[in-house]
């Protein structure tokens, strides 16, 4: 389980809510190419693993100091989908800006005729929704982002 902080600057900072594990370091910095980030720092109670991902980010000075203390921007959480199916959002609860909480049933994803609801397993704001209504997914496939 990740709870993932984007900050400015190309650096990513993740707090992993379990032991930090070659799994959860190859997910992170995996996860942190793809989004385009320049270094990322893992951090798992007193482990802390880093990573500078590109030449670029030592030449423009965004290495990490010892013992520096990153202000994080805010945490983001993935609702993912929890079957291969078509997705059926909610009307009205998911659009950027909306208010979810822990648990709430935001909409299903429908596989050979059976529904598969979609909870939202935080309470905060949507800040991205990246599958639209009616689109197929892919079992874990991120469907929107929330703000928590």
């Amino acid at each position: 389980m990740f709870r993932w902080s984007l900050s400015y600057g190309g650096k990513l900072v993740v707090k992993i809510m379990k032991p930090l594990d070659s799994e959860s370091i190859r997910k992170a910095l995996t996860s942190a190419r793809d989004g385009g980030f320049r270094s990322i720092k893992l951090r798992a109670g007193d482990s802390v693993f880093q990573a500078t991902l590109s030449e670029e980010a030592l030449s423009w000075g965004d290495t990490w100091s010892e013992g520096e203390e990153i202000s994080a921007g805010p945490t983001v959480e993935a609702v993912c989908s929890p079957v291969v199916g078509y997705v059926k959002w909610l009307p009205d609860i998911v659009k950027v800006g909306t208010e979810v909480k822990n648990g709430q049933t935001i909409g299903e994803v429908l596989a050979l005729g059976i529904s598969n609801e979609i909870v939202v397993n935080c309470t905060g704001k949507i800040v991205k929704v990246n599958v639209e209504d009616g689109a197929p997914v892919e079992f874990g496939k991120n469907l929107l982002e929330v703000e928590v």
